[in-house]
């Protein structure tokens, strides 16, 4: 149903691969799953605060086959319920390979600190603190680090 190879499944059931937010997106709804609940869980409030010192990491994303780490992210007010976006900090690491992802969904990211590297499909952008991008997910995307970490604000929004 996802399309994804039978191994990296297994690594994922197993643990042994983290998969990158699309992924998670696409698995998501191959299960009839909303993306936040898959995520974050379900959420009971109509809004939500977050404080800053409140920001934990919950998960650590792998590059293909999980060899190497990729990005993590902090989810921000995944509490809300019936929502349909997801805002997360995200460390990105400088890209481990040039595995692009596509998904439903659309995504706004703002640069936090370093520099970022966004490919969306033929076109490059470097990306500095206080830039930022929109576009559909649908199209073929990598978003990485270059030389060393940066921190972005990502807003994914998936029906």
């Amino acid at each position: 149903m996802t399309g994804f190879d039978v191994a990296l499944l297994a690594g994922i059931e197993n643990c042994e691969v983290q998969p990158q937010l699309g992924t998670a997106i696409k698995l998501s709804k191959a299960l009839d799953s909303a993306f936040g609940r898959l995520l974050s869980g379900v959420g009971d409030k109509l809004y939500a605060i977050t404080r800053k010192a409140e920001q934990k990491i919950i998960a650590r994303s792998t590059s293909g086959k999980g060899q190497r780490q990729a990005y993590t992210y902090k989810r921000l007010a995944s509490e809300v319920k019936g929502r349909h976006m997801e805002s997360l900090i995200v460390q990105l690491e400088t890209a481990p390979d040039s595995e692009r992802s596509i998904h439903d969904g659309e995504e706004f990211i703002y640069v936090l600190e370093g520099q970022v590297s966004l490919d969306i499909g033929d076109d490059h952008f470097d990306l500095a603190p206080g830039d930022s991008a929109y576009y559909l997910s649908t199209t073929p995307h990598l978003l990485a680090a270059t030389g060393g970490t940066a921190t972005v604000l990502a807003v994914l929004y998936s029906e």
